[in-house]
């Protein structure tokens, strides 16, 4: 965790308590999932966003972390 995000096990837990075990976007709570949270950070400036399950973290990545393509799926969801 250190050396690829630049955050200790003190950090991981601030972050997990602050969003009391749950994944940043879903709201699935750690003890619902086989793996932690994973640490979810902006490629580009290497900042830490926070804590989300797998499914999300993988979602966000095949966006490319884009907001507009989040932004057209959305409107694509809502017809």
């Amino acid at each position: 965790m250190l050396r690829n995000y630049g955050i200790g096990f003190a950090e991981y837990n601030e972050l997990f308590e602050k969003q009391a075990g749950e994944c940043a976007i879903c709201g699935t709570h750690q003890n619902e999932m086989d793996r932690p949270l994973y640490i979810d950070h902006d490629h580009d400036t290497g900042d830490v966003r926070g804590l989300l399950c797998m499914k999300c973290n993988s979602a966000l990545g095949l966006f490319q972390d884009d907001s507009s393509n989040l932004q057209r799926a959305v409107k694509y969801l809502n017809g």
